[in-house]
């Protein structure tokens, strides 16, 4: 019943990019990250939402050095990816 925030934007990724755990029940996750970072998402919900608010970014897709992939379960809550 209440949320998270994380600010990425200032982070330095490893070479082989990171992956994020998330479990949201009954709230939110936000993550602010850089807008040339590219994000997978491995999350499965039931009656929420993964977002990703990022607007029109086009990150490198071959540069795997720049993948965030985010892994988790959301229920009643979400989690939202922006650069804001």
């Amino acid at each position: 019943f209440g949320g998270s925030e994380y600010d990425m934007r200032v982070a330095k990724l490893s070479p082989n990019g990171a992956v994020v755990d998330c479990v949201s029940v009954f709230g939110g996750t936000g993550f602010k990250i850089p807008p040339d970072w590219a994000v997978k998402n491995e999350v499965s919900t039931i009656f929420g939402a993964f977002t990703d608010k990022r607007g029109n970014v086009i990150p490198d897709s071959q540069n795997l050095s720049k993948t965030l992939i985010v892994r988790g379960f959301t229920a009643f809550g979400g989690i939202e990816i922006k650069n804001f």
